[in-house]
């Protein structure tokens, strides 16, 4: 734990068993807090995006193949 120095580590069992339900519970407000962001960042992100196409079996599409290797050279 580097954001602790030996000052503020626990002495006693008491202590370090409080110190652990203190980490617990601030690590699951995190956990929830940062999912309230993940999501609400994914809803405004998503106002900007297109709908993705629907293909069909049978269609006809182009193919962008940059990153695909072949054996033949590119010139």
């Amino acid at each position: 734990m580097d954001f602790l120095d030996e000052q503020t580590l626990p002495t006693d069992d008491q202590e370090a068993r409080s110190f652990m339900v203190t980490m617990t519970e601030l690590r699951a407000h995190l956990r929830t807090v940062m999912g309230y962001a993940q999501e609400r960042q994914g809803e405004n992100a998503d106002r900007h995006r297109l709908p993705a196409a629907s293909f069909q079996v049978g269609d006809k599409a182009w193919l962008n193949a940059k990153n695909i290797r072949t054996r033949r050279p590119s010139r």
